[in-house]
């Protein structure tokens, strides 16, 4: 099987990166696929990966030339396609330019498009004015007609599929578990919560800091840990100190051991206003560590099975993250309760049965394009 992997970039440490470099890795050891990546991110170019390719992947990276780029990008994919020759592409880019690829490039090979976040990431949320509202009008648009024209469209999850009502060719693939959790279990007994994600509006932190200073108040013997990379036009540290947190809360920027650090937790907590299908949430539970989350579109309500091995709690809700963050903070029972059925429900998530999905899917698009 020869695989060509459109991607934007593989320099960031990013949920999406980690999947195409972890999906990568495993078809070329397990299944013996010849995988090639076009990467279309310029820049990226300069960059060192940041997770470890294999050596037997081929990058290809797309070069500006100036003039427009989309054109640049269309004319470099549609030459890599026909030097290369693949079996399947997938495109697993979230930019609407991936959404609607098959529009611009030739069709030799089927494609499969595989996405990662919900429809209205691809929408300006924060900003203002008449650009961005005409801007966000042309968008919807798009996306609207978005997804027309791929062999299959794969979402991580039944949720999901409410995004793209519009399509037919839909098929739900979870995201698999990408460290080795195997004979490794946290003890809980840290009075450690962690968040990880990267700085960003939709993370939510802001809401977070407000509920740990509720929560910090009743129990200021723990501690909050957020992880991921730093943005400081957010103002998160200057926030922490202004509500007198910056001893109880550390901020770090984004660690390659990231299983230490589940390990050293009790409680692994979510304050996101979106998320695709995050993976912190299935490494965290295969380490035997609960979870806590707002119950945001679409990924928590998908992974996390409520007052079982977690606890989903109403999007936004200030008030009621403090209550769920104490009940397992006072409660050890029930947090290593969760913690064990956490680590038993992960199993579902395995990579050997996530990527066996991928496997007869790229088989079942091959049979029906002979």
């Amino acid at each position: 099987m020869r695989l060509l992997l459109i991607v934007n970039r593989v320099d960031e440490a990013h949920g999406l990166v980690r999947i195409v470099v972890f999906q990568t890795n495993y078809f070329i050891k397990h299944y013996g696929y010849e995988v090639e990546l076009l990467i279309l991110d310029s820049k990226s170019r300069y960059k060192k990966a940041h997770y470890d390719i294999s050596k037997k992947a081929k990058l290809n990276y797309f070069e500006a030339k100036g003039g427009f780029d989309f054109f640049n990008k269309v004319k470099f994919i549609n030459s890599k396609i026909n030097n290369i020759s693949p079996d399947v592409i997938m495109v697993c880019v979230d930019h609407i330019f991936g959404l609607t690829l098959p529009y611009y490039i030739k069709k030799i090979s089927p494609l499969i498009y595989q996405r990662h976040s919900t429809k209205s990431i691809n929408i300006d949320r924060i900003s203002r004015g008449w650009k961005v509202k005409l801007n966000n009008k042309i968008k919807q648009i798009l996306i609207s007609k978005a997804g027309v024209g791929y062999d299959s469209f794969v979402v991580l999850s039944e949720y999901h599929k409410k995004d793209w009502k519009h399509l037919k060719n839909i098929h739900v693939i979870n995201n698999p578990v990408t460290i080795d959790s195997f004979g490794e279990t946290a003890d809980l007994k840290a009075k450690t919560v962690v968040a990880i994600g990267r700085q960003d509006y939709v993370k939510g932190y802001d809401m977070l800091l407000d509920v740990w200073k509720k929560v910090q108040e009743s129990h200021p013997d723990w501690k909050l840990e957020i992880y991921g990379k730093v943005n400081k036009s957010l103002c998160l540290e200057e926030k922490s100190k202004r509500l007198g947190l910056d001893q109880s809360i550390k901020f770090y920027n984004h660690t390659s051991n990231i299983k230490e650090v589940y390990l050293k937790s009790s409680i692994l907590v979510c304050s996101s206003r979106i998320e695709g299908f995050p993976l912190v949430f299935i490494e965290a539970m295969s380490l035997g560590v609960p979870v806590i989350s707002f119950d945001c579109p679409y990924g928590p309500r998908s992974i996390i099975n409520h007052d079982e091995d977690g606890l989903l709690v109403e999007a936004n809700n200030i008030d009621k993250m403090v209550e769920s963050i104490e009940k397992l903070i006072t409660d050890e029972k029930t947090r290593k309760h969760y913690g064990k059925n956490a680590k038993v429900n992960a199993n579902r998530f395995l990579p050997e049965k996530i990527y066996d999905q991928w496997d007869l899917l790229f088989k079942s698009v091959l049979k029906q394009n002979d």
